[in-house]
């Protein structure tokens, strides 16, 4: 048991000695996004998309994520769903996409990822205020008129991976008007024999508390992410119906966490 502590140990203080240094370098790969676009434009979008890819694989690999990718991700532009597990949800889908994200504002204030998160070129939503859910629907229809991909967690919360939750239509008012596909995928987590369940040692849900779930989560030898890519997109001009036929899709792709 003592002989198990200690690695587990080493094993998080390894980690973090790499991550960090990681984290600082693709933020700073980030952050010169601005002088790229002054000097080469449309190429900003291409650079940025890059890092945050390259970032995200390296993540993937500190932390001991394996990646199980069935279907095709979609290339840029594009609007895409996924049910919503844990913060990791980002690494595993950036690793593909490269996308820009949707989430919580909240998410700003994180030490670390809540600067690489700006860098990346996440669109945050108060959640609270209607107006600035207007906002946010003006800026997904902006940045994929601008050729980028946008990745959407509409259950508006995560779960443990057993079901899910009916999907809000609102942020999918400017695909629905435009008359635009969305594209979708599922998500699941695995851990291996002899290290606590996936529902609570990966998924990040309830009232769970993200430092002490991060930490813990590096000191495991590691887990598996499986992440399925619709083979067709949804198309709909009526909001809610789009939102119920993605719920639908996104569930039936999906792997129950607890399975």
């Amino acid at each position: 048991m003592i002989a198990r502590r200690r690695i587990r140990f080493v094993r998080l203080i390894y980690r973090i000695g790499v991550l960090v240094p990681w984290t600082v370098l693709c933020a700073v790969a980030l952050w010169v996004t601005p002088a790229i676009r002054v000097v080469h434009g449309s190429a900003s979008g291409v650079w940025r998309r890059h890092v945050s890819q390259i970032y995200a694989r390296g993540m993937a690999r500190i932390i001991g994520m394996h990646v199980s990718v069935k279907g095709t991700p979609p290339a840029a532009p594009y609007v895409l769903v996924s049910n919503h597990l844990s913060y990791i949800d980002i690494v595993l889908l950036a690793r593909d996409l490269g996308g820009i994200f949707v989430a919580k504002r909240e998410v700003r204030e994180w030490i670390g990822w809540g600067t690489l998160a700006r860098l990346a070129g996440t669109i945050f939503l108060d959640r609270k205020s209607a107006k600035d859910t207007v906002r946010v629907i003006a800026e997904i229809r902006r940045r994929t008129k601008a050729g980028d991909g946008v990745v959407l967690f509409p259950e508006g919360t995560s779960t443990k991976g057993d079901r899910v939750l009916p999907m809000k239509s609102a942020l999918l008012e400017s695909v629905a008007s435009d008359g635009a596909p969305v594209q979708y995928a599922a998500i699941s987590y695995a851990t291996p024999i002899g290290e606590p369940p996936a529902e609570s040692a990966v998924c990040w849900w309830g009232n769970m508390t993200f430092g002490p779930h991060f930490l813990a989560l590096l000191q495991m030898k590691g887990f598996n992410a499986t992440v399925s890519y619709g083979d067709s997109a949804m198309q709909s001009t009526d909001r809610k119906k789009l939102a119920k036929d993605l719920h639908r899709a996104v569930e039936m792709q999906l792997t129950s966490v607890a399975d």
